[in-house]
């Protein structure tokens, strides 16, 4: 069947008006549901695809006009609750980012969450296709699944913070070394030498161990009775490594701990040394839970701003399905000197 290539074509095909098309790729409440179904319907029967290029052109020759919301698109993850992106603060951010950086394309963002009950991912590819929906933002962590199975030959598709979920697509990243390179520049400005180092082993597994490589590559700048070992635990939680966690505290006595959890500094005052007069901490990646620590302080806002970027790209090339060549946007952490840090 010969593909259409224009919405006034799609029109005729369809039996509506050009301004009922445009209306339709727009989520226009004015179109009555029969009518919108008819002409996605023949849109998918014929190949069409709106040219999100025109689209964009015409909102750039009215920016001097109120913004106006011209199509959707999905934001899906598979965290455990249907609020988790709402109520997380540090996760909150960036689908606040996500959303700004739509509306200011003339998109909006409706969420999915694929573990509702009756949700199967087969209904979730037909629910967003027959509302019109081509571009998507898969959100992962801190979600439960490893392998997603939508219809991605029909979507322009982007995700962020990991390498470990599949299919590979275009994604937003922080650069992992770039953060315990930076850490350990400003912990050594500041005096600290015996640099200890905790973190999960899953959340370094996922980025390939960039973390745990890069702080070893980073320790041969110290002399060799100052290297301390790093403790890759188990469990997600701090809290639930609290024997091991102590145990290697004792043992080593760091000067300053890096950690990504917003327990470091209970556990280890709880363990018996004071922060920062008696021991530094260093948090990873400092958000609203732990506004005042010393640490690397992550644009979670430009990361949801550029995952949104990479699925507008893709719509404005008509580029739908898993990409051959899985392109990264890489951004990075800055360093913010708190109150869990002093100089030595």
């Amino acid at each position: 069947m010969e593909k259409v290539t224009t919405s006034r074509e799609l029109a005729e095909l369809a039996g509506v008006s050009h301004m009922t098309v445009s209306r339709v790729f727009r989520n226009d409440s004015r179109v009555s549901e029969a009518t919108r179904q008819k002409v996605l319907q023949t849109a998918r029967q014929y190949g069409y695809r709106p040219n999100a290029l025109v689209s964009l052109a015409m909102r750039a020759r009215q920016k001097e006009t109120p913004q106006q919301i011209t199509g959707t698109l999905a934001w899906v993850h598979s965290n455990r609750t249907e609020s988790s992106w709402r109520n997380a603060p540090h996760l909150m951010e960036i689908l606040q980012g996500a959303k700004q950086r739509a509306h200011d394309l003339g998109f909006k963002i409706d969420e999915f969450w694929t573990r509702e009950k009756g949700m199967t991912q087969r209904r979730l590819s037909d629910i967003m296709l027959n509302r019109g929906i081509r571009g998507v933002v898969i959100a992962p962590p801190p979600g439960v699944m490893k392998h997603m199975r939508l219809d991605w030959k029909e979507f322009a598709l982007s995700t962020f913070n990991h390498d470990g979920w599949r299919p590979l697509l275009h994604r937003v990243s922080i650069d992992s070394t770039h953060r315990i390179s930076e850490c350990w520049r400003q912990l050594l400005k500041l005096g600290y030498r015996r640099i200890g180092f905790t973190m999960p082993y899953q959340a370094d597994r996922v980025t390939d161990h960039a973390f745990t490589g890069r702080f070893i590559v980073a320790q041969q700048q110290v002399e060799p009775k100052e290297r301390i070992p790093v403790l890759a635990y188990p469990m997600h939680e701090l809290s639930m490594n609290r024997k091991e966690l102590f145990q290697w505290l004792k043992k080593y006595r760091p000067e300053v701990m890096i950690a990504q959890s917003f327990e470091a500094v209970q556990l280890v005052e709880e363990a018996g040394w004071k922060v920062p007069d008696e021991m530094g901490v260093v948090h990873l990646n400092v958000g609203p839970d732990v506004p005042d620590w010393s640490g690397m302080k992550t644009n979670q806002l430009g990361i949801g701003r550029a995952a949104v970027d990479l699925v507008v790209n893709q719509l404005v090339r008509n580029e739908y399905g898993i990409p051959e060549e899985a392109r990264e946007v890489v951004l990075r952490a800055k360093w913010q000197a708190g109150v869990t840090t002093r100089k030595q």
